[in-house]
């Protein structure tokens, strides 16, 4: 798996737990761990070999490193257990050379088998009882032989949509090699409805997109109503890649109350990464949904970006038969660096709207993303934020206060948040569920009073 692919299609929670196979990601009556680090678990020699020559060589005695970092103790608490768990994140970091390995090696650790009730690993309980033993109903929560389960029951309704959520997107990646699944509008809009007139999701697929056919089979919130898993899997699925879509068009509906009359749109996509790009084909569907919208381009600026090979041009992209037939044009750019350096350039023009996704500026990459936060908050366009939770949008928050930044939007949930949840495992409280873009909040343009 390439180092994009990681991004786009992380190692199953499922995977790390010992669930299902961590090379093809299939379920199995018997799984066999790796004799050597104990961490990864195989439905066959055959994956294990693979898996083998894949990385897991190179990983392989790291992970023994760290493993032998632990020995029997007594029982601790999960702030204690989440403290450990840091430190052994910060040692595989700091053993590796820089990029040696990838994000989904990091989640060997973070999404490791713990007890839920003592919050010792395997290599934290005594040897005699060196076994934990997967929740049957949501797989994630694990016990040891000592510990009764009944302090798992309260959040076990919330890990089993993450795991079902999860097995749909096996299940979808494995059949189709594609990361997400898309459902965009198939056919552009002729009159304008802002989505600020939609509830949420359901209302968005059923009203404003092209899909009223799943009206009356899914509650407002994209669950099953009588025996329809399947179509409410899909549907949830599909917000992943599109929550960015609608959170930038209602970004936009917030700074621009003549969006219906708009015939152009430059976008920047700050801190752009291999998701925004995966995500490209999907802006045709903003187009779609602005019908006076003529032309729409996006530049996607950021560390990780590959160096593109036409020197970071203009580069116009295929339309739809129906955008095709009316002239729109879809255009990007690419360029490789930090933001505050790209305004420099001559290629630089004002965006319509500067967009953030989850940058995470407040706890990760500080230094990298300070010059550009500071050049935002009084830069002469709007720039839209998402976060993954309510504590990063704070934080986020209190950097930008010192600095003196306005707002349109003050901040809060964003109703075109993904609706599939994710297991966050590093916040203060245990098996955390969180949503991508599921906090935003939007600048001021300097110069534009309130």
């Amino acid at each position: 798996m390439s180092k994009s692919e990681a991004v786009l299609f992380p190692t199953p929670v499922s995977a790390v737990k010992g669930a299902v196979c961590f090379m093809c990601y299939k379920a199995a009556t018997t799984l066999n761990k790796c004799g050597a680090c104990k961490r990864v678990f195989y439905c066959s020699g055959e994956c294990q070999k693979k898996d083998w020559k894949r990385g897991h060589k190179k990983l392989c005695p790291v992970l023994q490193e760290i493993n032998s970092l632990d020995s029997p103790k007594q029982p601790q608490s999960w702030q204690e257990y989440r403290e450990e768990m840091w430190m052994r994140i910060t040692a595989f970091r700091n053993h590796q050379p820089r990029g040696q390995f990838t994000v989904n090696d990091e989640r060997l650790l973070q999404y490791q088998p713990y007890c839920t009730s003592c919050h010792l690993t395997i290599f934290q309980l005594p040897p005699s009882n060196q076994k934990l033993t997967l929740c049957p109903n949501c797989q994630i929560a694990a016990h040891c032989p000592s510990c009764p389960f009944s302090s798992h029951e309260a959040a076990c309704s919330n890990l089993k949509s993450v795991t079902t959520a999860e097995h749909f997107a096996i299940a979808h990646y494995i059949e189709t090699s594609e990361p997400s699944l898309i459902m965009p509008t198939g056919t552009p809009r002729t009159t304008y409805l802002p989505l600020s007139s939609a509830e949420g999701w359901l209302d968005y697929y059923t009203t404003i997109s092209d899909k009223p056919m799943i009206a009356g089979l899914l509650s407002p919130d994209l669950k099953p109503l009588v025996e329809n898993d399947e179509m409410a899997s899909a549907m949830t699925a599909a917000t992943e890649k599109m929550s960015m879509m609608l959170s930038i068009i209602a970004g936009l509906e917030s700074v621009y109350p003549d969006l219906r009359n708009m015939e152009k749109v430059n976008l920047h996509l700050i801190g752009a990464n291999a998701k925004e790009l995966d995500a490209l084909m999907l802006f045709e569907e903003i187009l779609h949904l602005l019908p006076s919208l003529k032309e729409i381009h996006t530049v996607m600026v950021g560390l990780e970006m590959p160096n593109p090979i036409d020197g970071g041009g203009k580069i116009v992209l295929d339309c739809c038969p129906e955008c095709t037939k009316q002239k729109r044009v879809r255009s990007m750019e690419m360029h490789k660096g930090a933001y505050h350096d790209f305004v420099k350039y001559s290629a630089y023009q004002k965006p319509d709207l500067a967009v953030a996704f989850q940058t995470g500026h407040s706890q990760e990459c500080v230094d990298d993303w300070t010059p550009t936060i500071k050049y935002l908050v009084s830069a002469n366009h709007y720039t839209m934020f998402t976060c993954y939770n309510e504590k990063e949008m704070t934080e986020e928050k209190e950097i930008l206060r010192k600095l003196g930044a306005e707002y349109v939007i003050e901040g809060g949930k964003n109703k075109w948040r993904s609706m599939r949840p994710l297991l966050e495992v590093m916040e203060e409280t245990e098996n955390s569920v969180y949503y991508n873009h599921q906090y935003w909040y939007v600048l001021q343009c300097k110069g534009v009073t309130k």
